[in-house]
């Protein structure tokens, strides 16, 4: 599920940190919600951000000083936690096999100047 990759700690911490009063009661309330499994994977991303974002905003915003401060912080982590996602789901480049096998010599290190020296320079 999409919110597994989310990293809720994150963003309660973020929010503390804005002067939310985020405590055990909050974070027991969405382990309750999220134990319900909402799905956020299929569908227009738009809309499931928005519903996401509701959610969180109906269990920690308790006032509007509260809502400005989750609103600015719940958009930086919802775009830091996208990107994340894109890259966890980017397709590994694939690497084009080697026209012609490669030796690998694998000998004592010969230091610059002896190298000169042995070849007379």
């Amino acid at each position: 599920m999409i919110h597994d990759h989310l990293n809720l700690e994150a963003l309660l911490l973020a929010l503390r940190e804005a002067g939310l009063p985020v405590g055990v009661t909050e974070v027991l309330r969405l382990q309750q919600v999220f134990a319900r499994q909402p799905d956020f994977a299929g569908g227009d991303h738009e809309y499931n951000r928005r519903r996401l974002k509701a959610l969180l905003r109906a269990v920690l915003v308790k006032s509007q000083k509260d809502r400005t401060a989750f609103e600015r912080v719940c958009d930086i982590w919802l775009k830091r936690a996208e990107q994340d996602l894109h890259a966890y789901l980017k397709p590994e480049p694939s690497v084009p096999p080697l026209s012609e096998p490669v030796a690998v010599v694998i000998g004592p290190a010969v230091s610059r100047s002896r190298e000169k020296r042995s070849l007379g320079l």
